[in-house]
Parts: C-alpha cells; sequence; structure tokens
C-alpha cells in the first residue's frame, strides 16, 4: 500500500477520506468553518 503525505490541515473532503466516513459525519464532528470551507487538523484527527 503506497503512503500519501497529507498536510496538516485537512479540507472536508480530505478528512471524508482520510477517515473513511461520509462527508455529512464528518461535518457533525466538524473542527473549523473557515468562511465557506470546513478545515480540520490532522493532529486533532489523529488523537
Amino acid at each position: 500500500m503506497e503512503r500519501v503525505t497529507l498536510p496538516d490541515v485537512l479540507t472536508l473532503e480530505e478528512a471524508s477520506k482520510y477517515l473513511r466516513l461520509p462527508v455529512e459525519a464528518v461535518v457533525s464532528q466538524a473542527s473549523r468553518k473557515i468562511e465557506k470551507d470546513w478545515r480540520f487538523s490532522k493532529e486533532a484527527i489523529d488523537n
């Protein structure tokens, strides 16, 4: 399996793929919305 390096801050779509969860499930646990876009700290997801 190929390893992919992810940025420290993930978009909604990146977080959804990383967690292997539907976008809706990730939004319900969202961390920050910046203007109209959700952003997720990878460190917070990993912990």
